[in-house]
């Protein structure tokens, strides 16, 4: 079966539509109003090694911590749909990743518990005209769609720059880790003990 998920939603403010696919790769195609956003979507695609198409645009005028936080959502919807009831995933991800000066670790549940824990401070004003701060926006957003537990830690930073950049590699390869089949889990079994995560 495939593992891909298709979502549109349309608000008063927003338009977002991403499709996921775990188990296939090509170069992200990623369009927002927002060129640093956009390139950081992408970041996730390539080092998570899944096939994201995200296009995003303002329908009323908005400020970006809709834009934003509107896309994690929808990106974790997406994912959500694409991982169906996990059976067979590994669940658990993480990872420590270098951006020059920069080390950022991400760890990563897919428990169908959503929860946030960050600590990646970030100053404005923020690179290329965009306001980094509302990346904790995106990653909330993320979080409650997909239902997961996602800590975020700066472990040395430089510039802001470096940092998000770390962040969202390292988130990238937590995903990457997280949704990848287990073969020693047999047949559609469930990574919980529980039997079912929820």
């Amino acid at each position: 079966m495939k593992r891909t998920g298709q979502v549109l939603r349309e608000t008063r403010e927003t338009r977002i539509e991403a499709f996921v696919a775990l188990d296939e790769f090509a170069f992200p195609e990623v369009a927002t109003p927002i060129p640093m956003f956009s390139h950081l979507l992408e970041t996730v695609g390539v080092h998570a090694r899944i096939l994201l198409k995200l296009e995003a645009s303002v329908v009323t005028p908005a400020d970006d911590h809709h834009l934003v936080e509107d896309v994690g959502i929808v990106f974790g919807d997406a994912l959500d749909r694409a991982l169906g009831d996990r059976a067979g995933i590994k669940r658990f991800g993480w990872a420590v990743v270098p951006m020059d000066g920069s080390l950022v670790r991400a760890s990563i549940d897919f428990s169908g518990r959503p929860l946030l824990v960050y600590n990646l401070p970030l100053e404005i004003p923020c690179p290329e005209g965009f306001d980094l701060t509302l990346m904790r926006e995106f990653f909330q957003g993320f979080c409650n769609s997909v239902k997961c537990t996602l800590h975020i830690d700066l472990l040395r930073g430089d510039s802001d720059h470096h940092r998000i950049e770390a962040a969202m590699k390292a988130f990238a390869q937590a995903i990457r880790a997280a949704v990848e089949i287990d073969p020693r889990i047999e047949g559609s079994g469930i990574p919980s003990s529980k039997g079912v995560i929820a």
